[in-house]
């Protein structure tokens, strides 16, 4: 399933969706976070946005991992940028996963703490949505410098060797 489509390996196509949308996903969680009028509207749909994110780099990293064996059957033979670039990847799931969790805590805690109810907001103290949402943005922030890190150490894999076999 991760292999290839159309003759052309999963992981160079969902690269690219992941490299532009995984950054667009933290800037609209960046927007709700900085613009509480936002919230109640668009926050379950920011939400929902960082989870399909989850899946896409998930996706983008198994279909890396399928690549890789196809590559470098033997793990010894890959260079020392192939390593890095698996592992920055390895990390970058674990940084849209907190991403996720901290975009849904946020419409969460703002909507107990706007419920009509007294008892309801009473759950959820003042402090507790603007913490949550300075989360959301380092969350959004560090996200969007993953991917970069990520991004760079791959492309440096692939087109560093092109580019000084053909330096004139």
């Amino acid at each position: 399933m991760f292999d290839t489509v159309f003759g052309l390996p999963v992981h160079v196509l969902v690269l690219h969706f992941a490299v532009v949308l995984v950054p667009l996903a933290a800037l609209a969680t960046i927007a709700v976070a900085v613009r509480p009028a936002w919230l109640p509207r668009f926050g379950v749909w920011v939400a929902a946005l960082d989870a399909v994110m989850v899946v896409l780099v998930w996706a983008t990293k198994e279909s890396g991992e399928k690549l890789l064996k196809r590559i470098y059957p033997d793990p010894s033979a890959r260079p020392a940028a192939m390593r890095t670039h698996i592992e920055r990847g390895d990390d970058l799931l674990w940084y849209v996963v907190a991403l996720f969790v901290v975009a849904a805590a946020l419409v969460v805690v703002a909507r107990l703490r706007a419920g009509g109810q007294a008892a309801m907001r009473d759950t959820v103290p003042a402090f507790v949505v603007p913490v949550v949402a300075v989360l959301a943005v380092a969350a959004a922030v560090l996200v969007t410098v993953q991917v970069v890190r990520t991004g760079h150490a791959g492309s440096q894999v692939v087109w560093k060797p092109i580019v000084q076999s053909t330096n004139g």
